[in-house]
C-alpha cells in the first residue's frame, strides 16, 4: 500500500472538527439560552421548556444503540447527511412554534437523529481512523465545540435580545446546514478499510490485513462481562449529570439578578474553558498516565462547580465557568479514549454506544431535575453542590476501570500481529 503525503485520517479529523463546532458548539450549546425568552413569551415554566431537552436526550438514548450498530452496516455519508438535515431542520421549525407540545415533538425528532450526526461521530470515526495520536485528535475535535460555543453564545444571545428568539432559531439551523453538509457529503468515510487504508499509526508491515486490525479487541459481549465496563458506565452517568446542568447556568445567573447577556458571558467562559481543556487533555492522554490526567481534571471539576455555587460577583462566576469548562474534557475526550484503549476496535462502536445510552439518560434526567429543583426551591444551589460530588465519584470509577488497560492492550496487540 502506497503512503500518501497526508493520511486521509486528517481529512476525517477536519470533518469531525466542523461537525463538533456546529453540532455541539452552535446547536446544542446554545439551547439553554432559549429557556427564559421562550418561557416568558409563551407562558411556560422553566421546567416545562427544559423538558424539551429531557425528551430529546431520552429519545437519543433509545436510538443510540441502533446508531452504533448501523454505522458499520450502512453508507456513512447517507446516515450523516440525512440525519443532520433533519437535526437542523427541527431547529428551524422551532421558530414557528407556539404550543409546548410542538417543542416536545421537535425534541423527539432531534433526539432520534442526534446519535447519527453529533453524539457518536467524534468517538467512533476518530476511534476508527486513529491508532496513534487518538488523544490529540479527540482533544482538538472536541475542543472546537467549546470554541463554537464561545463564538455563538454571544451571537445567538444578541439575536434573541434584538431580533427575537424565533429569528435566532432560524439563524442556528441555516448556518449549521451551510457549514456541515459539504463535509458529510464529500469527506466522511466510516473506517480506513473502506478506502483501502490502515488507521493512522498502524504499521502495515506488522499486520496481515486491514480487517485483522479492525477486528482486534473485545466483542461487546466480552466487554459487558468486565468490571471496567460497568465502572465506565457509572463515570459516564455522573459526568453527564454534570453536563446536563450546564443548560441551566444561564438561568441560574439570571435568577441571581443579572441580565441574560451576563448569563451568556458565563456560558462563553465555560465554552472557552471547554475548548482549552479538551485541547490540553488530548496531548496529556497521549503522554501521561490515565490516573494523573483523571485526577487533574476531576479536581478542576470539583473546584469549578463549588466556585460557581459560592461566587458573589460576575467576575468570579465567569472564572468558575472557565474552570467548569476545563473539566468537561473528562467526559467528552478522556472517556472515549479510555474505552478505546481498554476494549480495542473490534466492537468499539457498539460498546461505546451502550455507555453513551446510559449517559444520555443521565443527561436527560439532569436537565429536568435541575429545573425541578429550581421550581421547588427557587434556587440551583442543590444541583450545583451535587455536581461537585459527582466528580469525586468519576475520579474513583475511572481510576479503577483504567487499571485493566495493560492486560487489555496485550490482548489487542496479540490479535493484531496474529
Amino acid at each position: 500500500m502506497e503512503k500518501s503525503k497526508l493520511h486521509y485520517s486528517w481529512f476525517i479529523f477536519a470533518g469531525c472538527c466542523v461537525m463538533s463546532f456546529v453540532g455541539l458548539g452552535l446547536i446544542l450549546n446554545t439551547q439553554g439560552l432559549f429557556f427564559t425568552p421562550v418561557g416568558n413569551d409563551l407562558g411556560f415554566t422553566r421546567t416545562q421548556i427544559a423538558l424539551m431537552l429531557t425528551i430529546q436526550n431520552i429519545t437519543q438514548m433509545i436510538t443510540m444503540p441502533f446508531a452504533g450498530k448501523m454505522f458499520p452496516k450502512y453508507n456513512a455519508k447517507f446516515l450523516l447527511t440525512g440525519s443532520f438535515i433533519v437535526f437542523a431542520g427541527a431547529i428551524i421549525a422551532c421558530s414557528t412554534f407556539n404550543n409546548l407540545y410542538m417543542f416536545y415533538a421537535a425534541g423527539i425528532v432531534m433526539g432520534a437523529v442526534q446519535p447519527f450526526c453529533v453524539s457518536l461521530v467524534l468517538p467512533i470515526f476518530l476511534g476508527n481512523w486513529f491508532e496513534k495520536k487518538l488523544g490529540f485528535a479527540l482533544g482538538i475535535a472536541a475542543a472546537v465545540s467549546g470554541l463554537g460555543g464561545t463564538i455563538f453564545n454571544p451571537i445567538v444571545s444578541n439575536i434573541i435580545v434584538n431580533y427575537g428568539w424565533r429569528n435566532a432559531y432560524i439563524f442556528i439551523g441555516v448556518v449549521a446546514l451551510v457549514l456541515v453538509l459539504p463535509f458529510t457529503l464529500f469527506v466522511m468515510v466510516f473506517k480506513p478499510s473502506d478506502k483501502g487504508l490502515y488507521a493512522y499509526g498502524i504499521d502495515a508491515s506488522q499486520v496481515k490485513s486491514e480487517d485483522q486490525v479492525e477486528q482486534s479487541g473485545f466483542t461487546a459481549k466480552e466487554a459487558y462481562r468486565t468490571l471496567a465496563f460497568y465502572l465506565f458506565c457509572i463515570s459516564a452517568i455522573v459526568l453527564q449529570m454534570v453536563a446536563g446542568l450546564v443548560q441551566h447556568i444561564s438561568a441560574h445567573v439570571v435568577n441571581l439578578g443579572y441580565p441574560l447577556t451576563v448569563g451568556a458571558t458565563v456560558i462563553s467562559g465555560i465554552m472557552l474553558g471547554a475548548a482549552t481543556g479538551k485541547f490540553i487533555i488530548g496531548f496529556l492522554l497521549d503522554k501521561w498516565s490515565s490516573k494523573l490526567v483523571t485526577c487533574i481534571y476531576a479536581t478542576l471539576g470539583f473546584i469549578g462547580w463549588l466556585g460557581l455555587n459560592l461566587a458573589l460577583n460576575q467576575q468570579l462566576m465567569v472564572v468558575s465557568g472557565f474552570v467548569i469548562g476545563l473539566a468537561q474534557a473528562l467526559v467528552l475526550v478522556a472517556l472515549p479514549f479510555y474505552i478505546k484503549r481498554v476494549f480495542g476496535t473490534k466492537e468499539y462502536s457498539a460498546i461505546f454506544s451502550t455507555v453513551s445510552l446510559l449517559a444520555a439518560l443521565a443527561s436527560a434526567a439532569s436537565v429536568y431535575i435541575g429545573g425541578a429543583f429550581f421550581d421547588a426551591t427557587k434556587s440551583y444551589r442543590i444541583p450545583l453542590s451535587l455536581n461537585s460530588a459527582y466528580f469525586v465519584v468519576a475520579l474513583i470509577t475511572i481510576i479503577i476501570a483504567t487499571s485493566s488497560k495493560k492486560k487489555s492492550q496485550s490482548k489487542i496487540l496479540n490479535e493484531q500481529v496474529g
